[in-house]
């Protein structure tokens, strides 16, 4: 699908966007499996995997502190 061609393989929503639900969710999976550029694939061969995640809060704030410490340690160079 087009995200896949981005190069883009998960999406892992948190916080609010879980209290949506499957139903919402479904929706928006379905959504993605459309591909502008060649309608012939088969559009979940290569499906970009779309979910709620199941970190706890304390490690999806781990995760954001190491981005950050990332980022600033590129400035560095």
């Amino acid at each position: 699908n087009f995200l896949n061609i981005l190069n883009i393989n998960q999406i892992w929503l948190y916080g609010r966007s879980c209290a949506f639900g499957e139903q919402w969710l479904e929706s928006i999976v379905k959504q993605t499996g459309f591909n502008p550029f060649d309608h012939r694939d088969k559009p979940r061969a290569h499906a970009t995997q779309i979910g709620f995640g199941q970190l706890t809060r304390a490690q999806q704030l781990m995760g954001i502190g190491y981005l950050y410490v990332e980022e600033q340690l590129q400035t560095l160079v």
